[in-house]
């Protein structure tokens, strides 16, 4: 937590170092330490709800903290050529009549147990880094053409550059898959809709469309039909 008095708040030069110091190291004479200890929330293994749910439970998970970070409005200042998509931190006569500076926690990233993955491999995995996913943190479900609904997507540090993904593997437990085959899956989102996806494009499926019978005076219709004259 930063105490800003009314002055720092409606400077954009100073919010935006007092974000950067949020988010970032604190740094003491010619030392610097991380501040992440003091923007973590413990939830203790609490069950929360990440998103509007259809059904109960399909957005839920058991949470163990929250990792925190600042942010400002929506946009960039002039010149900003950093790739924050809310780094904007003037204020404005609204924000000053409600005593809101422009700064706005979120939560940047979790630390939950995926139960769909330990469910399809059937044992307990370790507790996975996971954020919310920048499509859903804009839109939500307002847009239509999300059609995938995914809400939060792996976090992980990466390696070997890769992207961070939750690798599972079925291993000794192949026999519940029901098949001949163990599946396996690199997780990269976790959708309200279809739950676990792996890393990559989507592309949605062409729907098929039956043809329709011709209607009006089409060119088909007066092929079918005998020829009258003076046509």
């Amino acid at each position: 937590m930063i105490f800003v008095d009314n002055r720092a708040a409606n400077n954009q030069d100073v919010m935006t170092a007092l974000t950067a110091y949020y988010n970032g190291r604190i740094r003491t004479g010619s030392n610097s330490r991380d501040n992440l200890a003091l923007r973590t929330v413990r939830m203790a293994g609490a069950s929360l709800r990440y998103a509007d749910e259809n059904k109960d439970g399909e957005c839920r998970f058991e949470t163990f903290s929250w990792e925190i970070r600042g942010e400002g409005r929506a946009g960039k200042r002039e010149g900003d050529v950093t790739d924050a998509p809310n780094a904007y931190f003037a204020s404005d006569p609204l924000l000053q009549g409600s005593d809101q500076p422009p700064f706005y926690p979120y939560i940047h990233r979790a630390r939950i147990r995926v139960g769909q993955a330990e469910r399809f491999i059937g044992r307990p995995l370790e507790p996975q880094w996971v954020r919310f996913n920048d499509d859903y943190r804009s839109a939500g479900f307002k847009d239509t053409e999300r059609y995938l609904e995914i809400v939060i997507e792996t976090d992980e540090p990466k390696k070997d550059n890769d992207d961070a993904v939750l690798k599972l593997d079925m291993g000794e437990a192949g026999d519940r898959s029901g098949g001949i085959g163990r599946p396996a899956m690199d997780v990269k989102y976790l959708s309200r809709r279809y739950g676990l996806l792996p890393n990559g494009d989507f592309v949605p499926k062409a729907v098929d469309v039956a043809p329709q019978p011709p209607t009006g005076d089409s060119p088909a219709r007066r092929a079918k039909r005998p020829p009258v004259s003076g046509e």
